[in-house]
């Protein structure tokens, strides 16, 4: 089985720096995309830890806010998953209603 897109590249002695650049490409663009998503989970680590530091060390207030934040951040990927994804939406929309 051949593929036509890749045979015409092969036949003009172009695939290999194809093949190479648009590998730098999408390296660089997952790298980047994968550093942005780290420093964000550090960003909400830290507003945890700033969060939890006006609770003054009670235990209770610390669980409060933690399903606070779970919450809000369930309700925000529910959000994006709606705007983004509709295909996958439709099924999170359902069982919300049933809920």
């Amino acid at each position: 089985m051949s593929n036509k897109v890749l045979d015409t590249y092969y036949k003009n002695n172009r695939h290999i720096w194809v093949l190479v650049l648009s590998g730098a490409v999408i390296g660089t663009m997952i790298g980047l995309l994968a550093t942005a998503f780290q420093l964000l989970l550090d960003f909400i680590f830290k507003i945890k830890l700033a969060l939890f530091s006006f609770s003054g060390g009670n235990l209770f207030i610390e669980i409060a806010m933690s399903i606070s934040l779970s919450i809000v951040m369930v309700l925000i990927s529910i959000f994006i998953v709606k705007k983004f994804a509709k295909e996958a939406g439709v099924a999170v929309s359902k069982r919300l209603r049933v809920l």
